[in-house]
């Protein structure tokens, strides 16, 4: 339903691939709702709205604030973008924030030392408790700049920038740590790893295609 709901609004899908394959990403990682990380209703997290969530990268990509992955990523690789827990806003605050020599797909993926360690936090409170630590503000990736976190919270920022630009990333758990891994030059990559890939398993909120293991 989603992929041809999907084409009824934007009829190009069927003659532009980079607009298939976008769609194609929509709808697979959107058949199971996909909910941001902050804001919530009565009845939990917020749901992605994937229609504007495929427009809006739509729009980006005529605008040139994508980067190579973007355009050159299949379907399956688009879904690590369109799956993406932040929302706009965030994005857009991802890309006026890029630090200096970041903003290209190579760097992108980095660790940019934007994140502080810290735990707990300035008032001593630990990071577990969720809205507490960060004051009660909405857990975004600027709160998460200015006040810090723990291996999630870093890994969480990174694939937020990665999104920002559209480029594949996604959460990786490992034992006792949160990593992540990011799409460059043709291949998977992690980051903030401490175990490496034999380790490595899908993240809890993830949808996927490829094995846990």
């Amino acid at each position: 339903k989603i992929f041809g709901d999907l084409i009824q609004q934007d009829p190009g899908i069927k003659e532009e691939p980079l607009r298939l394959r976008l769609a194609v990403a929509t709808a697979l990682t959107h058949s199971i709702p996909v909910s941001l990380n902050i804001g919530r209703n009565s009845k939990g997290r917020k749901i992605v709205d994937w229609m504007a969530r495929y427009q809006t990268y739509m729009r980006w990509s005529k605008e040139g604030v994508l980067y190579s992955p973007f355009f050159e990523g299949t379907a399956w690789h688009l879904r690590y973008v369109v799956g993406s827990y932040q929302t706009e806003e965030e994005h857009i605050w991802a890309r006026e924030n890029t630090r200096e020599g970041w903003d290209n797909p190579l760097k992108i993926g980095r660790p940019m030392k934007m994140v502080s360690y810290k735990n707990p936090n300035e008032d001593g409170t630990r990071v577990g408790t969720g809205a507490p630590y960060y004051y009660y503000q909405p857990i975004n990736l600027k709160s998460i700049h200015e006040i810090g976190g723990v291996c999630g919270a870093i890994s969480y920022f990174i694939v937020g920038f990665c999104h920002a630009y559209g480029v594949p990333a996604t959460g990786v758990g490992q034992p006792g740590h949160s990593a992540y891994m990011w799409y460059k030059n043709g291949t998977w990559e992690l980051g903030n790893t401490i175990k490496g890939w034999g380790l490595s398993t899908v993240h809890v909120r993830t949808q996927y295609t490829w094995n846990k293991r």
